[in-house]
């Protein structure tokens, strides 16, 4: 083969994996961090997922979903991430990881518009219900040490957590309903 031919052939493989990749990289990133709570954790996580992904491209069947087989992949990357780090107990046990896995690969077409409007809802937060969500769920903080952070009881935080989640599910839910999303 030509090297012209070589490098369209390679174009093409990265256009190919570029369109498969963008139409499912927040579903795989919402499965990593569904199973990994350290944020710096998440996106070596991550990160090794897609490089593996692309490495191995020439191995995936076409006609099977790419979401399964991208999905697939994290899994094992963070079944490696939890072996390397020796992490049993804090993280989703092997078949809570399965359970994990095959709903993101059942609902795949559900969570596109629920992450859009996720990301509509989080922008009508106040800045200090932000960052106490942003504290617990991309931090992965304990609920003792946001509370500290911010001087109040642990018990008054869980309440603050709640009540937001709560209307953030409203928001997402009347998002959804109303087609805006």
């Amino acid at each position: 083969m030509s090297h012209n031919r070589q490098s369209s052939h390679s174009t093409q493989k990265v256009k190919g994996f570029t369109f498969l990749w963008g139409s499912v990289q927040n579903s795989v990133r919402a499965y990593i961090n569904a199973s990994v709570r350290d944020m710096h954790d998440r996106d070596d996580v991550l990160q090794s997922t897609v490089q593996y992904l692309i490495e191995h491209f020439s191995e995936y069947d076409p006609q099977r979903p790419f979401i399964a087989w991208a999905v697939g992949i994290a899994r094992y990357r963070v079944l490696d991430y939890r072996q390397k780090k020796s992490l049993h107990g804090r993280e989703l046990g092997g078949n809570a990881l399965e359970l994990v896995t095959e709903a993101f690969i059942e609902h795949r077409n559900d969570l596109e518009p629920r992450f859009d409007a996720l990301k509509q809802c989080l922008q009508t937060l106040n800045k200090k219900q932000l960052k106490m969500i942003s504290r617990k769920y991309y931090d992965g903080s304990s609920i003792e040490v946001i509370a500290k952070e911010f001087e109040i009881k642990p018990n008054t935080l869980a309440v603050m957590i709640r009540r937001i989640r709560l209307a953030l599910g409203k928001c997402i839910d009347k998002r959804i309903e109303s087609g805006a999303c």
